[in-house]
């Protein structure tokens, strides 16, 4: 089923795979405008290359964000303040920072969270990669119940297959030439983290394929 990108509900875990940076960033616009809109907080970890090209494009659209950025709605954290903090991946001390910005959030008036994560621009940097979709996976119960959503981005060019089948298998919507699906390929965390991936037997591109042919 399709759905809109910017009517997406609260607790939404989502990626989005793209071909090129003009699809990427496609899909962050409605994602944004209908968070600031909502009065919701946009915290986008992304790479230089994507903001520079990002608020470019919403300047052109007639949204100049550097008011929202004054008052705390739109920020850029660096990935050495975050996911990389002190060259180290830690997923446990990543949950804590996110439970500090959703309660930050919450103090300064904003109806809810929206979390951008650009994976293209560090996930090669990690020592252990599979601790990545392990995180991946267990942000699904972070999420839930809360009132944030997550929009995760992988570059279809800069993964293997391999990786964008794991991608796929623990988010349980998908953006794939800027339409959002929900996932029929998505396997719950507490499977994926005991016995990996659901849909055993199958590749990235059959399962791709199903959703956009």
């Amino acid at each position: 089923m399709k759905e809109d990108i910017g009517k997406l509900e609260k607790g939404s875990h989502i990626c989005c795979i793209y071909r090129n940076r003009d699809e990427q960033i496609q899909a962050l616009i409605p994602f944004i405008v209908a968070g600031l809109k909502n009065n919701d907080r946009c915290v986008a970890i992304l790479s230089g290359e994507t903001k520079n090209g990002l608020l470019q494009t919403l300047l052109g659209l007639g949204l100049d964000v550097s008011k929202c950025n004054i008052w705390g709605q739109f920020s850029f954290p660096r990935l050495e303040d975050t996911f990389l903090k002190h060259d180290v991946f830690d997923p446990d001390k990543i949950f804590y920072l996110l439970k500090d910005t959703e309660n930050e959030t919450a103090r300064n008036g904003f109806n809810g969270l929206r979390l951008i994560v650009e994976a293209s621009g560090f996930y090669h940097k990690l020592s252990e990669t599979k601790r990545f979709m392990e995180f991946e996976a267990r942000f699904n119960n972070i999420l839930a119940n809360s009132r944030n959503i997550a929009m995760c981005q992988y570059s279809e060019e800069a993964f293997n297959s391999d990786i964008l089948l794991n991608v796929l298998s623990v988010h349980p919507k998908v953006i794939l030439r800027g339409q959002v699906y929900d996932n029929k390929y998505y396997t719950p965390p507490e499977k994926f983290l005991s016995s990996g991936i659901e849909h055993k037997g199958l590749t990235y591109e059959q399962m791709r394929d199903s959703f956009v042919v």
